[in-house]
């Protein structure tokens, strides 16, 4: 159940690291400065999470939508 929590909660920081990455690379693009490399390295980090994520086992993705319909049915 803690597996499932801490999941969910990557993958929100992960979303929201991903939109900065864009946010910050747009910025860079649009005033003519070199793209910092925390960009890349934000863009790396999420991705390889989200690969972790589809590597994941089907049981324990299904854990995590029966947590998600147990959260809504109430």
């Amino acid at each position: 159940m803690r597996t499932n929590i801490l999941i969910i909660i990557m993958s929100v920081f992960m979303a929201v690291f991903v939109i900065a990455a864009f946010q910050t690379w747009e910025f860079a693009v649009d005033h003519d400065i070199p793209t910092p490399w925390q960009v890349w390295a934000l863009l790396a980090v999420s991705g390889g999470w989200f690969y972790l994520l589809g590597k994941m086992p089907r049981r324990r993705r299904e854990e995590i939508e029966n947590l998600f319909d147990r959260w809504t049915e109430e």
